[in-house]
């Protein structure tokens, strides 16, 4: 027998009482009468009656104008009959784009059916056809637990990092209790082991740190037989060779085991472990700046509050938004303890430790911790009673609570491995007994979970209408504001976008017509309240401000380039730094100019020369702007970065910070700040065989300073596009590579905030193609997510959130 579709159809007529229309100021209001019809398949003939497992229907409309507030959403309650009709006033406003959502419910209010459609609503009677189908909640996934291919060698005590998504286990004792310094490496997307070079020196319960490519091994203890004693010293691997370097003279300031390591921006933290005795338990932290060698520069950091060893330690943010270092667990030699406490590092450094209220849920020692999107994970250890756990706890950084996970530990165990790559978190190694057990048998094992929530994905995709090309975006809280055009090569219009509603308002013609409309430049910032929009007219460069959460008209418009004209078609970058914005552009002989303005965007200071090239993008962050240009100079190109004090008519600092031979450096961008550091996304090559690489670039008062470029996407190809975001716990930086079709595929990549790549590059987008193609990405506290925004006037404009 045949698949039917069987339908069912009632009326709500929802009349609109006394509105005011939308700010056009036309149409006393809109009448809407919705009707709705449910439509699913069913075996036999059409049943014309309303389903038997819809009780109520809700519906809600929601303006897609975000300055008007939605009305409040309808409820309709009726029993199994044909039609339904009610007459309830529904503020609705004409002339205005409405999307209207329809749940059917059972008797227990559980959904059953879904329909949703947007519609403008014309002055006078409006019908608004909803067809539900049956509603299917989505499946919850669980989190699961993969064998995967064993170490070569049985070992546990370990030290361990991740260096572009491999997994570097080194050292610790084997099977038979010796303390080794054999080195594996695992794929994870291959599922395979390879032997690494061996470390330098044998050593057990030591601690490491990736840095960029490298990986510091740190501590331990060393293989004197019959007893090992307590190691100072380093070892430092360089993965992109495959050698151990030579290390600095670079000893801590005392022999510490059983410690904790963590990195930030290119610093090292040494935390607690044991004494040269090995019984007494330090609270004592040094650290070590890899940025500026200069022989051994080991220092005292702030002390622990509580005495640890046997701990996991790692980056994090708190609930108000400051970058952490977490110590939780671990306790003596001999017991275990559950206290959690935390040190400041930004963006304004603490002087001590601060103990948490949210202590693990009970003590826990020689475990191990990792962090997966924003969730910390700890697993494997033993507890108070020394009885091997298989409970795994997961702690989120949000909420900031605990929660046991409900897929255990497969195989319980001692001193394990534990490292996260692309959103999964490997178990590696280990005792398979206490470790005060006389017979303790080192594993081989290794288990991959796979977490519900962290793994970095793409949510819900909203398409974007209104504007056919989007010149520029910048985001504020929870409203997007986009300049572009509502026609190609016209006027710029303004258009706001609510992120928490997916809705887009109608846009708002603006009195800015663009010199080269063609490929209109006018970047946006927002601050006081207000936003300012630069661009290039016929007749010179203007600054229009514009009410940033009600953009109908230009509030002020000024003309900033009397004495200092622009190119014929400049580049141009704006910024905000909590009182005065800085325009930067360049002129006719490819001079840079900067002038601040304020938020009305009256000029508060003459422009000023700040060096040659084009303006590539502005940032302000610790106190100073930073402005990235790009010049070509011969057969190469140069990025650099310079430095603008506010206020200040001159530079305070420049440095090149990537060049090489080409004639690209097109996409480049500074972004993003993170209390420290600007992060700092470079393009370099010849169009065809372009490199893209991230840079850490920090100004310290006097000077700037960068570390080693990362590359992140290799030649060869065209890349363009490049933005940053900062999340608290890491950069992410996307981008757009093109093929020989012109069609653009974006991708994202994340990396730690040492410059360590985490995992492979990965598709957001495919196929955007024509020239004026773009994306940007911001980090949005309040959804807890990336934000993308990318598309082309051909293509379409789509914005998703990306999970962290």
């Amino acid at each position: 027998m045949k698949i039917k579709y069987f339908m069912y159809t009632f009326l709500i007529a929802l009349f609109a009482c006394g509105v005011t229309a939308c700010s056009s100021g036309q149409g006393k209001g809109s009448n809407a009468a919705v009707q709705v019809k449910f439509s699913g398949k069913k075996t036999g003939k059409t049943v014309s009656s309303v389903p038997a497992n819809v009780h109520k229907v809700k519906i809600s409309a929601t303006p897609m104008n975000a300055t008007i507030a939605p009305p409040s959403p309808l409820t309709i309650v009726f029993s199994n009959t044909t039609t339904a009709q009610t007459s309830t006033p529904f503020s609705v406003a004409d002339n205005v784009t409405y999307k209207f959502d329809v749940w059917g419910h059972d008797i227990t209010d559980t959904p059953t059916y879904f329909g949703t459609v947007s519609q403008q609503m014309l002055p006078g009677n409006n019908t608004i056809n909803i067809v539900c189908t049956p509603y299917t909640p989505p499946v919850i996934p669980v989190a699961t637990w993969e064998a995967k291919a064993p170490m070569t060698t049985a070992r546990s005590r370990a030290a361990s990092a991740t260096v572009n998504g491999r997994i570097y286990v080194i050292g610790g004792q084997d099977a038979s209790g010796a303390v080794v310094n054999t080195l594996e490496i695992y794929d994870p997307v291959a599922n395979t082991w390879t032997p690494g070079p061996t470390m330098p020196t044998a050593r057990r319960y030591a601690a490491a740190v990736a840095i960029g490519t490298k990986i510091f091994v740190i501590g331990g203890e060393d293989a004197t037989i019959p007893t090992s004693q307590p190691l100072a010293s380093m070892d430092v691997l360089d993965t992109t060779t495959g050698t151990w370097v030579p290390s600095p003279p670079a000893t801590m300031q005392a022999p510490r085991a059983r410690l904790s390591c963590v990195a930030y921006n290119g610093i090292i933290y040494a935390i607690g472990g044991t004494d040269s005795s090995g019984a007494t338990s330090l609270t004592t932290v040094e650290q070590f700046d890899t940025t500026a060698i200069t022989g051994n520069n080991w220092i005292s950091a702030p002390s622990l509050s509580t005495a640890r060893a046997r701990f996991s330690a790692f980056i994090t943010q708190d609930l108000a938004g400051n970058t952490i270092i977490e110590a939780v667990g671990g306790g003596t030699p001999s017991s275990s303890i559950s206290s959690r406490e935390s040190l400041i590092l930004a963006p304004i450094a603490a002087t001590n430790w601060v103990p948490s209220s949210s202590a693990l849920p009970a003590a826990r020692a020689s475990y191990a911790a990792a962090v997966a999107g924003n969730f910390a994970y700890i697993i494997g250890g033993h507890d108070a009673a020394n009885v091997l756990t298989s409970t795994v706890w997961t702690y989120d950084f949000t909420s900031a609570a605990y929660t046991t996970l409900a897929a255990p530990l497969p195989t319980p165990r001692d001193y394990p491995v534990v490292q996260t790559v692309n959103g999964r978190v490997y178990v590696i190694g280990g005792d398979l007994a206490p470790s005060s057990a006389p017979n303790r048998i080192a594993s081989n094992a290794v288990e991959e979970l796979t977490p519900v929530g962290s793994m970095p994905r793409l949510g819900k995709v909203s398409t974007l209408t209104g504007l056919a090309s989007v010149t520029s975006a910048e985001l504020s809280g929870i409203t997007l504001l986009l300049d572009g055009q509502s026609a190609v090569n016209g006027p710029l219009f303004a258009q706001l976008i609510n992120i928490n509603t997916d809705t887009a308002a109608t846009p708002i013609a603006l009195n800015i017509t663009p010199a080269s409309p063609a490929d209109p430049d006018a970047p946006i910032a927002i601050g006081g309240g207000k936003a300012l929009i630069v661009a290039q007219e016929a007749t010179g460069l203007f600054v229009s401000t514009i009410d940033a959460l009600n953009p109908t008209v230009v509030l002020n418009k000024v003309q900033l380039d009397a004495a200092f004209p622009v190119a014929p078609s400049p580049s141009i970058a704006i910024a905000f730094d909590g009182t005065t914005f800085l325009v930067v552009w360049n002129g006719p002989t490819n001079t840079l100019y900067g002038r601040f303005v304020d938020t009305s965007g009256n000029p508060t200071a003459p422009a000023f020369s700040i060096g040659t090239g084009e303006v590539l993008g502005v940032r302000y962050g610790g106190g100073v702007y930073l402005v990235l240009t790009g010049e070509f100079i011969s057969t190469n190109v140069a990025v650099r970065a310079t430095a603008i004090i506010p206020g200040a008519v001159s530079t305070a600092a420049t440095t090149t910070i990537s060049s090489g031979p080409g004639n690209n450096y097109w996409g480049s961008s500074v972004d993003a700040f993170n209390g420290s550091e600007f992060g700092v996304s470079v393009i370099i090559g010849n169009g065809t065989a372009d490199i893209l690489s991230a840079v850490a670039v920090r100004y310290s008062g006097a000077n700037l300073t960068f570390r080693q470029p990362i590359v992140v996407a290799p030649a060869p190809g065209l890349k363009t596009d490049s933005h940053v975001a900062w999340d608290g716990f890491k950069w992410l930086i996307n981008w757009f590579e093109v093929d020989a079709s012109s069609n653009k595929t974006g991708y994202y990549r994340f990396i730690d905030t040492n410059g360590t790549l985490l995992g492979a590059k990965t598709i957001y987008t495919s196929n955007i193609s024509n020239s004026q193609s773009g994306g940007k990405i911001w980090w949005s506290s309040n959804l807890n997510a990336y934000l993308v925004i990318y598309g082309s006037p051909t293509s379409g404009f789509f914005m998703s959130t990306l999970q962290p």
